[in-house]
């Protein structure tokens, strides 16, 4: 289960990482952060509004998904 769980759930590294195929950094991290604020990516927050964020699996792979219908055309 817990294995299960902490595939299910990317904190903003690992996101990133799974996004864009990018490392960690202040304009990869202001990127996702304008992503969750335009509302394209919904996240769970652990601590309140400046607490942790865990971004859902299932929000990358609907994202990807979307990125590579855009692409097809």
């Amino acid at each position: 289960m817990v294995g299960s769980l902490s595939n299910a759930l990317l904190d903003s590294k690992q996101a990133i990482k799974a996004l864009w195929n990018e490392e960690y950094n202040s304009t990869t991290q202001k990127r996702l952060q304008n992503f969750i604020e335009k509302g394209i990516i919904k996240v769970l927050r652990v601590g309140g509004e400046r607490g942790k964020i865990y971004v859902p699996r299932k929000e990358i792979d609907k994202f990807l998904q979307n990125v590579d219908l855009d692409n097809s055309n």
